[in-house]
């Protein structure tokens, strides 16, 4: 099994809880954790934005990415500033 961690944010509690249920009920992912609030600091269209967000980590497969980001408004998989999937160390 393919084993991949993906990075993203969500704005707020409720949208974080929402997709971390999902996503399990789906399988789509064997677990999601909602780390707590933060202050994400970006340039988004030339300017300096600063936005709480909740970062959210899925554990889930390679096979399953495709999934993800299927479905509209869910996780964006594509190569921007917003989500990255990388595989679990095995450790040093």
């Amino acid at each position: 099994m393919d084993l991949v961690l993906v990075l993203t944010t969500m704005p707020d509690d409720n949208r974080a809880d929402e997709l971390a249920q999902s996503l399990v009920d789906e399988r789509l992912a064997a677990c999601v954790n909602v780390h707590g609030p933060m202050i994400s600091t970006y340039r988004w269209k030339g300017q300096v934005e600063h936005e709480a967000e909740r970062q959210v980590v899925i554990k889930t497969t390679r096979a399953r990415l495709p999934e993800l980001g299927l479905i509209p408004g869910r996780v964006r998989l594509q190569a921007d500033a917003d989500s990255r999937s990388c595989p679990p160390s095995a450790g040093p």
